[in-house]
């Protein structure tokens, strides 16, 4: 393989699954599925940002609102669109509602360690009568919260189509794993800050850690661009708040 040749795999799960337990034991904290001892504390940093409650199935991790959510534009502006729920710096901050600064292997380890299985994100494939078909993702099933204040909120609480104003509602997740892509003698994981940074997707790109269940293009000649953030509800740009993510559909 020539240093421009690149492929997409599933990343080297049991790699990280081995960082996170070295973690926990670093940390000093003797934990288990059965026994479940931290000192009566349910959540454990396990990584920096990053908790996992493993008895409940429980990963946690920090962030804050985009700060490119509210803007000054004008009240007849078409919104903040997005595009994803929650992306690393310097990535999607422009359309997504979360911007988070820990890794998003880390998350991808944590996930692991609750016993979760990734698969794979969803993809777009020529059909038989060469139409492009939507491939939905796959894994294990997740519920995904936005923590405010200690008030869980669901992120289609916070989406809203610009055309009819209604939310999104209730939106399915799995645990797709994201992708890894050699290059150069790297092994970069696309869905953190090296890649399009899409911890938590909305839009299909290929590259999600957390993929939503629907199949959404992001080219508007595909799927009419009318999903935005309802600024309304949105809490204020900056503002600290904690993604938790539960086993479990």
């Amino acid at each position: 393989m020539t240093p421009r040749e690149t492929r997409l795999r599933q990343p080297r799960t049991w790699q990280l699954l081995g960082a996170v337990f070295s973690c926990a034991v670093l940390g000093g904290c003797a934990w288990d599925r059965a026994g479940h001892d931290c000192g009566g504390v349910g959540l454990v940093e396990v990584f920096p940002g990053v908790r996992v409650d493993q008895l409940i199935g429980i990963v946690e991790f920090d962030g804050t609102i985009s700060a490119l959510v509210h803007s000054d534009e004008p009240a007849e502006a078409d919104g903040f669109f997005i595009e994803a729920v929650v992306c690393t710096p310097d990535t999607k901050p422009h359309e997504s509602l979360v911007v988070t600064e820990v890794d998003a292997r880390h998350v991808h380890a944590a996930l692991l360690l609750i016993g979760l299985e990734p698969g794979e994100p969803g993809k777009w494939e020529a059909g038989e009568d060469g139409r492009i078909e939507r491939v939905p993702p796959r894994g294990d099933g997740m519920r995904v919260q936005i923590i405010v204040d200690g008030v869980a909120h669901q992120p289609g609480e916070w989406i809203i189509d610009r055309r009819t104003r209604e939310a999104w509602g209730a939106m399915g997740w799995v645990f797709a794993g994201s992708a890894e892509k050699e290059l150069g003698g790297r092994t970069i994981y696309l869905g953190g800050n090296e890649g399009n940074g899409t911890v938590v997707g909305f839009t299909t790109f290929g590259t999600e850690v957390i993929a939503l269940r629907d199949v959404i293009s992001h080219r508007s000649e595909v799927d009419e661009a009318v999903w935005i953030a309802d600024v309304s509800l949105v809490p204020a740009n900056g503002s600290a708040v904690v993604v938790r993510m539960i086993a479990g559909d």
